[in-house]
């Protein structure tokens, strides 16, 4: 690939032959006119010229859309984060249970892992899960369920762990890491991880 430094000595090399080549066609070096051969050379050298500056205009064009894909996606992925982050940290201890598999879970693992499963206010069930490459929430075991990614971007990778303080076995407060990877369409991909703690007191009941 041609640097920049080398692109623009090349392109002032060229438009300083073609001012002289023009200064001789207009008569202010000499009075006698361009050759045929002359004119031909000047115009491959205004050919070159454009062909250069013209390659720099593209290359820049795509460094720009890469640019801006990777900003949407970062900005896309950074929301879903935190939407996620902030209703896992309002979960509650499901004692019955109502949402979950087994009572006094905080959490539950679904979808091998690509999903995770708790209880909200209310007795509301709440989960996060990949499906193909779209991540999905769903509301009251099942009855609403939302896309919560767009078209424009495609799911590469959503894991969720540890669940080593999910239950009543430990004397840790409930924590839950979220790893998210996505991919735009140019083919930029964007990762983010974080780990959220649950707001509620985890008490042994």
């Amino acid at each position: 690939m041609i640097s920049k430094i080398k692109i623009k000595k090349i392109e002032n090399s060229i438009f300083s032959e073609a001012k002289k080549m023009l200064r001789r066609f207009t008569g202010a070096e000499q009075k006698k006119g361009f050759t045929l051969v002359e004119l031909v050379v000047a115009l491959g050298i205004f050919s070159m010229a454009l062909g250069i500056t013209s390659q720099t205009f593209v290359a820049g064009i795509k460094l720009q859309r890469k640019f801006l894909a990777s900003t949407e996606s970062l900005n896309e992925i950074s929301y879903l984060m935190e939407y996620m982050a902030r209703s896992i940290r309002m979960a509650y201890k499901d004692m019955t249970p109502v949402c979950l598999s087994a009572a006094k879970l905080n959490y539950e693992a679904t979808y091998g892992g690509e999903g995770v499963k708790f209880m909200k206010k209310n007795s509301q069930c709440q989960e996060f899960y990949l499906d193909g490459e779209t991540l999905y929430e769903s509301k009251n075991n099942g009855a609403e369920i939302n896309a919560l990614t767009s078209p424009k971007v495609k799911v590469v990778a959503f894991n969720v762990g540890p669940s080593t303080s999910w239950d009543q076995n430990d004397e840790e407060q409930p924590r839950v890491t979220l790893f998210l990877e996505v991919e735009a369409k140019d083919g930029t991909r964007v990762k983010m991880q974080t780990t959220v703690s649950q707001r509620n007191k985890d008490t042994r009941k």
